[in-house]
């Protein structure tokens, strides 16, 4: 009974910390969400752009221009 007693205890403050974390993690969501809101819409686009160029240098190939990765054409008479 005594071990059942204990079990319980510890069961019962593991759920309260994690209710705690789970609050403390909405309220850093929410502080995120309020900043990003809180933005300009020119910083937005600007930042958007950036990200945007970053892609597209990411995915192609420095020495390929977009037609040679997509639509390879064929050599002669294969």
């Amino acid at each position: 009974m005594t071990i059942l007693r204990y079990l319980l205890m510890a069961l019962s403050l593991a759920l309260f910390g994690s209710a705690g974390v789970l609050v403390a993690y909405d309220v850093y969501l929410a502080a995120q969400l309020r900043r990003l809101l809180r933005r300009s819409s020119s910083e937005a686009v600007q930042e958007e752009k950036n990200t945007e160029s970053r892609r597209r240098l990411w995915r192609l190939p420095s020495g390929l221009p977009r037609d040679a990765k997509l639509n390879p054409k064929p050599i002669g008479n294969l």
